[in-house]
């Protein structure tokens, strides 16, 4: 019997080893594409050239430890009459991994990362006077297995005023704005190193000046800013629902209280 060399279609596995609770790996359908296996003049063989292709391991909301990438390439081999490889498996799918004894490396080691509050992630508030500014840490991390920690190989991701989504009791700006009224008076953020320099970074909020007192609610939005400002790798599972979240938070200006407090006084 002879095969009569019909076109392939291919996929893209995950070769070893085995992949984290929660991550695959999938082709982007629009990204691949491979040269027609043409059958005409080849003498029994023909050359497929594959290109373009776009993989992308996904997530899911549990952190997984560090892996490295390994692909394999894969195509069924068969054509009307049932003609098959040798080498194929009894699918008749034919795997560059299994010929060749390991799969195609990828770029490096991955990793789960999120944008987190330094040096307490949990550590999401921040109060002070109106007349100074509010300061709070944020840094990129991974998990590496057993813990969070630093990335400190980031230094290209770039939080900037496209990412910030800002409300108060008086104002809620559309998202991209950096600045929001409290009171009479506005306060404006900032981040001090951007893109991150491998290292933690100070996320202010300016002084709304005196008298000017409030509350400002806070959302880094890693999904839905412009192309550019999109970091969904950074996002992460705050609430526990089994959905990534954008980094949130609040700060507030004026004077110190205790709601836990109703009338306290010093005894002389």
């Amino acid at each position: 019997a002879y095969w009569k060399l019909p076109d392939i279609t291919e996929s893209y596995v995950h070769y070893t080893p085995a992949l984290p609770a929660g991550v695959s790996l999938a082709a982007d359908p629009t990204g691949n594409a491979h040269s027609p296996a043409a059958s005409t003049g080849t003498n029994g063989a023909v050359t497929v050239t594959f290109t373009k292709a776009s993989l992308n391991y996904s997530r899911g909301a549990a952190a997984a430890a560090p892996f490295s990438p390994q692909i394999d390439l894969q195509f069924t081999v068969l054509d009307a009459d049932g003609v098959t490889c040798a080498s194929c498996d009894s699918s008749h799918v034919y795997s560059l991994a299994a010929a060749a004894g390991s799969g195609i490396p990828g770029p490096g080691e991955l990793r789960y990362g999120r944008l987190a509050f330094s040096p307490d992630p949990m550590d999401n508030f921040g109060e002070g006077p109106e007349t100074s500014p509010i300061d709070l840490q944020v840094r990129a991390e991974y998990f590496d297995g057993t813990q969070w920690a630093l990335n400190g190989d980031d230094t290209c991701t770039a939080i900037g005023p496209a990412n910030y989504d800002l409300q108060s009791s008086v104002q809620n700006p559309p998202l991209g704005t950096a600045t929001v009224q409290v009171g009479r008076g506005s306060t404006t953020v900032a981040l001090s190193s951007s893109p991150l320099a491998g290292a933690p970074a100070t996320l202010s909020f300016s002084a709304p000046g005196a008298l000017n007192y409030g509350t400002v609610q806070f959302t880094i939005d890693l999904a839905n800013g412009t192309p550019a400002s999109r970091y969904p790798w950074l996002m992460y599972d705050w609430n526990g629902d089994g959905t990534l979240d954008s980094l949130q938070g609040s700060v507030r200006f004026g004077p110190y209280s205790n709601d836990r407090w109703m009338y306290m006084r010093e005894s002389w």
